[in-house]
């Protein structure tokens, strides 16, 4: 079936018209309002002569219904971070070949900086809930991507081993990837989701708002700014039964006070990824949220986002794993030399997936070393033991050699998190003239704690063979993230080199 996020959409607003589709703050809209909101959108662009549309709005209504209308339209969506500024954000509409670009009067502020370089046609700036702004240019831009048929959008990934790049998405793969997700979490019209990460990339587009709204169930959307005190505000207030959280995002949980003052009963599912799940996490998770059924997910935006998950029965019995393929989705771990690993042998994973994506936009080679006869090529390392559970250990380009010894940053990670005092732990690597490279640990301590050095050298002794042990451990106030904020493994080592060691030189 040619699935779409429209027919989606369309599909759900027939069944359950009257379901509360959306709430944002103190607004709420039911699915056949949400479509009302949609058509109108619709209808106003319908003349407009173009192909990619940008979106550069904060988590709202709107968004949400420019992206459908949008893509009723059979236009290209592009998402844009609310966070990009200036010469980043120049960058981003250039490169995705945006022509019409909707905003609101804060987006338009920034975009007004740079809109006299802009090669686009229509800026549509949304003043208010009534109020629309239309500016019209000569545009004479050429787009010579070959665009097929089908296609969703434009999704940037989330930059945590270099500059974001664009991922093409067709409305198969986004809508396929939503149904087989809504499937692994027998997710039904009854549930809630609550949404609190930027609607900017695939995964909470993808996997959490167009699988809610496959189910004919209730999105909850806060603002891009995440607070544990607003997001454990809103689950005490409105409910939801289901939402997923970065490690980070968890770990600020864990840090907040008040914590234990909030009712959370209602939450029965918690999603955890994009980053590996250290076995503490996932204990405390469980700990705290007592009525849930934790998942920890693989998964990568080339994929249309999630490839696997693991549930709390599978991580007691296989800590750290990320379980089994869901539907459509298949992992296979190969050698350096092109053969398949043996269970429990450590190799590159590669994804044959129904939800591949199209390729990289304007970087064919790049495309071309991703999507191999192998499946799509992830740079992951991981393994799958005896009963096919996969485990993930770290990125092809994480591996530390450190005076002739291998070794994946996640288990010094693992250790370093396993200490409660620690709240926030990154292992990298740094070019050293006798050692090729040595082991540099960043850290961030539980909020209110004193920590020495010296005592968190104690514990890696306590814990890690000899030459897994750091050579530097560096206690910082706050971890330096991209514009999507992730942490980026070269922002990190360019923060240590600049920050730390130049000035002590």
């Amino acid at each position: 079936m040619n699935y779409s996020p429209w027919s989606l959409f369309s599909e759900s607003c027939n069944k359950f018209p009257n379901n509360i589709m959306l709430i944002h703050g103190n607004s709420q809209f039911t699915y056949a309002q949400m479509m009302e909101l949609v058509l109108k959108a619709s209808d106003f662009i319908d003349s407009m002569d173009f192909k990619i549309g940008g979106i550069f709005l904060p988590n709202s209504p709107q968004l949400i219904t420019y992206m459908f209308a949008l893509n009723k339209q059979n236009k290209l969506v592009v998402p844009l971070s609310y966070q990009l500024k200036g010469e980043s954000l120049f960058r981003r509409i250039n490169y995705a070949d945006i022509e019409f670009l909707v905003t609101d009067k804060n987006g338009f502020d920034e975009v007004s900086k740079i809109k006299d370089r802009l090669q686009i046609k229509y800026l549509i700036v949304l003043e208010n809930e009534f109020d629309v702004q239309v500016y019209k240019f000569d545009s004479e831009k050429i787009i010579t991507e070959d665009i097929k048929e089908g296609t969703f959008g434009i999704c940037f990934t989330g930059g945590s081993t270099a500059e974001p790049k664009g991922v093409v998405l067709s409305n198969y793969a986004v809508s396929g990837n939503a149904l087989a997700v809504a499937d692994v979490l027998q997710f039904t019209s009854e549930d809630s989701f609550l949404i609190a990460r930027p609607l900017t990339q695939a995964g909470p587009i993808a996997s959490d708002l167009f699988m809610a709204i496959s189910c004919g169930a209730c999105v909850i959307l806060l603002n891009d700014l995440y607070h544990p005190a607003i997001f454990l505000k809103t689950i005490q207030e409105l409910r939801p039964t289901t939402t997923y959280l970065v490690r980070t995002m968890m770990v600020q949980i864990f840090d907040y006070p008040f914590l234990d003052r909030f009712d959370i009963s209602s939450i029965k599912r918690i999603i955890l990824g994009a980053m590996i799940t250290p076995e503490s996490v996932f204990l405390k998770t469980t700990e705290k949220f007592k009525n849930a059924i934790v998942y920890n997910a693989y998964g990568l935006s080339e994929a249309s986002v999630r490839v696997s998950f693991a549930c709390s029965e599978d991580l007691l019995a296989y800590p750290g794993t990320v379980g089994r393929p869901i539907k459509g989705c298949d992992v296979t771990i190969y050698r350096d030399d092109g053969s398949v690993c043996e269970a429990d042998e450590i190799g590159e994973i590669f994804v044959r997936t129904d939800y591949i994506m199209d390729g990289y936009y304007k970087c064919k080679d790049k495309t071309l070393e991703a999507i191999t006869d192998k499946g799509l090529r992830t740079r992951d390392k991981g393994y799958k033991n005896k009963e096919g559970m996969l485990f993930i250990v770290g990125r092809t380009d994480d591996l530390i050699n450190q005076g002739g010894n291998n070794v994946y940053p996640i288990e010094i990670e693992q250790i370093l998190l396993m200490n409660p005092l620690i709240r926030e732990a990154v292992v990298i690597g740094i070019d050293d003239e006798k050692l090729g490279q040595k082991i540099i640990a960043l850290v961030r301590v539980a909020e209110g704690e004193n920590v020495l050095v010296q005592d968190l050298y104690k514990w890696c002794r306590a814990n890690l063979e000899d030459r897994k042990i750091p050579r530097e451990i560096v206690i910082v106030e706050k971890m330096p993230r991209n514009e999507m904020g992730k942490l980026n493994k070269n922002i990190l080592r360019s923060f240590y080199i600049d920050q730390i060691q130049n000035r002590r030189s």
